[in-house]
């Protein structure tokens, strides 16, 4: 199980989570096999899970790090790594570890609130987890699940047990899990999952994450953290050219970046080096700097790539990408349903690189997006053009068969 939303510096608390829950479940472990012998060893649910009863507690938060077995650890911990991570690497610890501590806490509290008087103890980190799901989907709603699935049909088949994976998106499967989780909760009742500290950890984990963006606290943290994972492990002179810059010596962090960029690659160099020329408005060194750089961020960090595309127009209009960088950029921007800068980068291409081979592919892709965007009229003519301007290409051909099938033509 995984997804294809990638990191760029270790998730030090979510691993240090991890770590403490094992640490703890090996306890319980060892309370278990030594109560067999005769032996009194205090349970960690007894000290760390937490009571509905007792009301405000610190067992609010100790009790995420406390499970009913390695099996429910597990499944906790897979959870975890599938969305804590990234949130870690978009935030920081900063802001990730209270973020993680507070969907403890609320979740438990919502345990809490449909049923005060209960004295089970509640323990596992599922509902700390359910806040990252919640979180999880509003930052990274696009991003491709793989799942695990098991099949074991009834008798007489019993003997065979079917297993795979499927793919997809986060912003279908997170909320099914939460409508299912939200539907037991309410129907349910003495159940051993707690199945309303999951309702309230995503719910606590939709608004944080939904906050953050509103507030440009998301961006903010995010650009800060892509900063820092610049500086981890670095080379010296790229080191030294960011003092540079901070010290707004600009000619000076240039030429330790050429210097660099002129031994080996270096994308983060080459990106400081796009982003120190664009500043001084030199068009050209953007458009040499700045067009690898997306090429390359478009394999590896399509967000990112996005993102720098925008800084460096905004900051240095006159520059004029490759055709094959902002073609890249226009795929990677409409994947992310960022409609604003994909057709930027498409105009961009059509007037700077009227003839180039990706020409016909942008404008096919341009009607898609004009359609999808319920803008039929206008895909209509998108569509005209690609025909009339490029009547030998493959897309016009495709463009051809979708103007005769309706007056909306169904593209694919």
């Amino acid at each position: 199980m995984g997804h294809d939303a990638r990191i760029s510096r270790p998730p030090y608390f979510a691993l240090g989570v991890i770590a403490l829950c094992v640490l703890v479940q090996v306890w319980a472990t060892m309370t278990f096999w030594y109560g067999l012998r005769g032996l009194e060893v205090t349970d960690p649910i007894k000290v760390a899970g937490y009571v509905p009863l007792a009301g405000l507690h610190p067992t609010l938060v100790t009790s995420a790090f406390v499970h009913g077995g390695w099996i429910h650890l597990a499944g906790n911990l897979l959870f975890l790594y599938i969305t804590a991570f990234n949130l870690e690497d978009r935030w920081g610890l900063s802001v990730f570890g209270p973020f993680y501590l507070g969907g403890a806490a609320v979740s438990a509290l919502t345990f809490s609130a449909f049923d005060p008087r209960s004295t089970i103890p509640l323990v596992g980190a599922s509902g700390a987890v359910a806040a990252a799901m919640g979180a999880f989907l509003v930052c990274h709603s696009r991003a491709e699940l793989r799942l695990w699935y098991f099949w074991w049909p009834v008798p007489p088949l019993r003997q065979f047990l079917y297993t795979g994976t499927f793919h997809a998106r986060a912003f279908i499967v997170l909320p099914i899990w939460f409508g299912t989780e939200l539907l037991f909760a309410l129907l349910e009742r003495n159940s051993n999952i707690a199945r309303s500290a999951h309702v309230g950890g995503f719910l606590y984990g939709v608004i944080f994450a939904a906050v953050m963006i509103v507030s440009g606290m998301d961006a903010r943290r995010f650009t800060l953290q892509e900063r820092k994972s610049e500086v981890f492990v670095e080379d010296p002179d790229f080191l030294a050219a960011l003092d540079r810059i901070d010290q707004g010596d600009l000619d000076g962090a240039r030429a330790l970046l050429e210097g660099l960029l002129a031994r080996r690659e270096h994308l983060e160099a080459r990106i400081a080096l796009a982003r120190s020329l664009a500043t001084s408005h030199d068009a050209d060194g953007v458009s040499l700097h700045g067009s690898r750089a997306l090429l390359d961020l478009s394999q590896s960090a399509p967000a990112r790539a996005v993102l720098t595309y925008g800084e460096l127009r905004a900051t240095c209009p006159d520059a004029v990408f490759t055709d094959g960088a902002l073609a890249r950029v226009a795929r990677s921007a409409a994947s992310r349903s960022e409609t604003q800068a994909a057709f930027d980068a498409w105009r961009q291409l059509l007037l700077h690189h009227p003839n180039s081979d990706d020409a016909p592919r942008a404008l096919w892709e341009a009607a898609e997006w004009q359609h999808h965007q319920q803008r039929p009229d206008l895909a209509r003519r998108t569509l005209e053009n690609l025909v009339d301007t490029f009547p030998e290409s493959a897309f016009a051909e495709r463009a051809r068969r979708a103007l005769t099938v309706s007056d909306r033509p169904p593209l694919a």
